[in-house]
């Protein structure tokens, strides 16, 4: 009997060291595939990109059910700016933008690590539109300067997929990632459009007109299309700069431009 003891404890040992190693090649295969997408994003090209890589390629980077990418857009100015780089922002149909986090799902707002468990309708029907054969789920910050700027949302019909025994370093790394790259993208799409807006009233500039005149005019062709343009001009602006100078001058040029906005799609 004394003899058995070691051999016992020995193959306990043994099998105990299996699992280690193949925990340890689980860890190290997602470690490679969570690089490789955190790669992608980073060299995503535009903000449109970059959603369709969020969305598209996070699901099936990691076969998931159902992938959601929640974005803080109080102002709209994301949906502006995809307006602006010729996206259509409800095409983006697994891209939620909202005007509060609070609003949308409360947790989000607190969220100082990944969260992962089970489907609750009540808290997550939201996030995931009615997703009724949903079982698991991620709910991953994106922070920013010490709050929080979106959430991506993982989903998956299998109850084990996401647990709270689960280990969440990778998909915290990958959100920080992620929200620097939603940040750049932002950045770079306020620069672009700042290149083709007047200053003064925020509408597009010659240079834009020029570009887009192009594209329409194409398809236009392409399509057997009709294609008008409309041309406006201020009668008796001259006078205006004339008399009161030109800062009432502009003043009356954002008015007319908010005017003739607030009448236009």
């Amino acid at each position: 009997m004394s003899g058995e003891h070691p051999i016992a404890e020995a193959e306990d040992l043994k099998k105990r060291l299996a699992e280690l190693t193949a925990e340890a090649a689980h860890n190290a295969a997602i470690l490679k595939r969570t690089q490789s997408r955190e790669l992608m994003l980073l060299r995503a090209e535009g903000l449109s990109q970059l959603l369709r890589e969020m969305v598209e390629g996070l699901r099936d980077s990691y076969g998931l059910d159902a992938v959601r990418v929640v974005l803080l857009d109080p102002q709209h100015e994301i949906r502006h700016l995809l307006i602006a780089g010729g996206d259509r922002p409800e095409e983006f149909r697994q891209v939620v933008f909202t005007d509060s986090l609070i609003g949308l799902a409360p947790q989000l707002t607190n969220l100082q690590r990944p969260w992962l468990g089970p489907y609750l309708g009540a808290d997550h029907h939201l996030l995931f539109g009615g997703g009724s054969d949903l079982k698991s789920i991620a709910l991953v910050s994106l922070p920013r300067k010490d709050r929080a700027i979106g959430a991506l949302c993982f989903a998956s019909r299998d109850p084990t997929r996401f647990t709270r025994h689960h280990g969440t370093d990778f998909l915290a790394h990958l959100g920080a990632v992620a929200g620097v790259c939603i940040e750049n993208a932002i950045n770079n799409a306020r620069l672009l459009r700042a290149g083709i807006t007047d200053f003064l009233t925020g509408w597009h500039n010659r240079r834009y007109l020029q570009q887009r005149l192009k594209e329409e005019m194409g398809r236009a062709q392409r399509n057997a299309m009709s294609i008008a343009c409309l041309m406006i001009d201020v009668d008796r602006f001259k006078a205006v700069n004339d008399a009161y100078g030109h800062l009432a001058g502009d003043s009356a040029l954002r008015e007319v431009a908010h005017r003739v906005e607030a009448q236009i799609r």
